[in-house]
């Protein structure tokens, strides 16, 4: 007999229905009526260079510009009818860097970007002043 995965989508009676997408039995994503989305497993976003173009460097200048114009906010979702706290950005606050065109939303990924190109900026600024306080006390111990 052979292997194979079947499929299936099933929403839950009343107001508060929940679409649960099952594979093998196996609940693997729920959609909330607040939009809300449940995953079992990763969150994948594809990142090939077969999908992209116009591939540049995101300069130090355009991370640490961006960066500083982020503000992070606390906030509860209107269609969340649990209320729950999130912590995030304000899509039409944050920069034309990592704002979507409609500046209604952004993605993570873009943020986690930026995130990564200022903390290699700090590591390169932190070994840096490492190397200097070293040789300051070298030159200390030296006397």
């Amino acid at each position: 007999m052979a292997n194979f995965n079947f499929w299936d989508i099933a929403v839950g009676p009343g107001d508060n229905s929940v679409m649960n997408f099952f594979t093998n039995l196996t609940n693997v994503m729920s959609l909330s009526p607040n939009g809300n989305v449940s995953i079992s497993g990763s969150l994948i976003q594809g990142s090939s260079k077969k999908l992209k173009e116009n591939i540049t460097e995101l300069s130090s200048k355009e991370a640490l510009e961006t960066l500083k114009d982020l503000n992070p906010v606390k906030f509860k979702y209107k269609a969340d009818t649990e209320k729950t706290h999130h912590i995030g950005f304000i899509a039409e606050d944050v920069p034309e860097l990592v704002a979507t065109p409609d500046r209604n939303g952004l993605s993570s990924m873009d943020i986690v970007g930026i995130l990564t190109k200022v903390v290699q900026e700090q590591q390169k600024t932190i070994l840096a002043l490492s190397d200097k306080v070293r040789a300051l006390e070298d030159k200390n111990v030296k006397r």
